[in-house]
């Protein structure tokens, strides 16, 4: 199940080339209304390779408040090479979605003792969004298998 999964995840990621694409609309809300979605919550994140070799694989939790826009991603489990609260992402993102123009916004990223760097993350969805700068896919599922099934 576990192997399943991360094929998805892959596929998802292939079919979302350099941007994100239309065939997320149906699935998303039937229609292409915009819709404002709060990125508040427990995120998952897979980083992958020239290859799409999965190298990393992290758990964030997202702060969005839709009133001020202010938005604060901070690393919750993290893993070899990215320890626990060392990554964070901060910027301002009004959770306005449109399924026919993809939204993307700024945010500062942080990780560790390095500075500060700003990089684009596009979302491709309420619930997955893209930071192409660092090759890192970012989603959220609440019926995740747990436990390993590899």
């Amino acid at each position: 199940m576990k192997k399943v999964f991360h094929l998805f995840a892959l596929v998802l990621i292939l079919f979302a080339g350099t941007s994100c694409n239309g065939w997320l609309e149906d699935i998303i809300n039937g229609g292409d209304e915009p819709f404002q979605v709060d990125l508040s919550g427990t995120w998952y994140a897979e980083s992958f390779d020239e290859n799409g070799e999965v190298t990393g694989k992290e758990t964030y939790t997202v702060v969005h408040n839709l009133e001020t826009g202010e938005f604060t991603l901070t690393e919750k489990e993290g893993n070899d090479t990215v320890t626990e609260g060392s990554l964070t992402m901060t910027g301002n993102f009004d959770g306005w979605f449109d399924p026919v123009d993809y939204p993307s916004f700024q945010v500062q990223r942080s990780l560790g003792d390095e500075s500060p760097t700003e990089v684009t993350l596009e979302l491709c969805g309420p619930d997955f969004f893209i930071d192409r700068d660092n090759n890192v896919s970012y989603y959220r599922d609440y019926n995740l298998p747990t436990g390993d099934d590899s």
